[in-house]
């Protein structure tokens, strides 16, 4: 994983944690306010993302990144057929098939998650200026 995700990710990254996250960004607005320099903070918020999550975009991005066709078979596997019932005073409905999202509490769904997201964030890292900050090595744009 730390091969493929943006050095911006912080989560599924060995190394990188949430702290280093919010130190950046404290560095940043720091930064700012000593220079008097303006910068854009934006954020993105993914609190129903899980729920969105089209398998068809998934897998084409497993295989840009070189996973095998075993394991986006496996992975294609998991998601097949998917469905939910409801149980509503012990009478459980006809199946409801699920056609997108990834599967809350599975182990694989977070690593699955920021795979998902790199591509954006590599969009925004290739387009926005960032700000370089002296002692750091490289500018920072994104922080996920």
């Amino acid at each position: 994983m730390s091969d493929i995700l943006q050095p911006s990710q912080h989560c599924g990254s060995h190394g990188n944690t949430i702290f280093e996250a919010v130190v950046a960004i404290r560095d940043i607005v720091a930064y700012t306010e000593v220079y008097n320099e303006s910068v854009c903070l934006l954020t993105i918020g993914f609190k129903e993302a899980f729920h969105r999550f089209s398998h068809s975009c998934l897998y084409t991005i497993l295989r840009e990144y070189g996973f095998s066709e075993e394991f986006c078979k496996r992975i294609q596997w998991l998601y097949a057929n998917a469905a939910s019932t409801l149980n509503i005073n012990g009478n459980r409905s006809q199946p409801i098939p699920i056609l997108c999202s990834v599967r809350k509490g599975c182990p694989l769904s977070m690593s699955l998650f920021v795979l998902y997201l790199n591509p954006l964030l590599k969009a925004l890292e290739k387009k926005l200026t960032g700000v370089k900050i002296e002692g750091r090595g490289t500018k920072t744009t994104v922080i996920a």
